[in-house]
């Protein structure tokens, strides 16, 4: 699995939709400029050449993980997706 197929089944199937932010000395961080006040999340991924962090900023608050290999960061960014839906229902009084 490349990082392209990781950020395709992340969100959406559109890599039009993820931009790279470059910076000096690092690799890029990979967003996907989701509407975070209106319940969409807004991702960033920073890959290190196949490890480094997820972050996800939706609603009011921001999750972030670090993973150790492109199935390792489905593994965490579908582990957000679940911990998100948990939290909604419980806010909204769900067992």
């Amino acid at each position: 699995m490349t990082l392209e197929q990781v950020l395709l089944r992340i969100e959406g199937d559109d890599l039009s939709e993820w931009k790279a932010e470059v910076g000096y000395d690092v690799p890029p961080v990979w967003r996907y400029k989701g509407e975070s006040v209106d319940g969409v999340p807004d991702w960033r991924v920073q890959d290190w050449g196949g490890h480094g962090w997820i972050e996800r900023e939706i609603g009011w608050y921001l999750q972030r993980g670090d993973w150790d290999d492109y199935e390792d960061l489905v593994r965490v960014a579908l582990a957000m997706d679940a911990a998100d839906k948990a939290l909604q229902a419980a806010l909204m009084g769900k067992p």
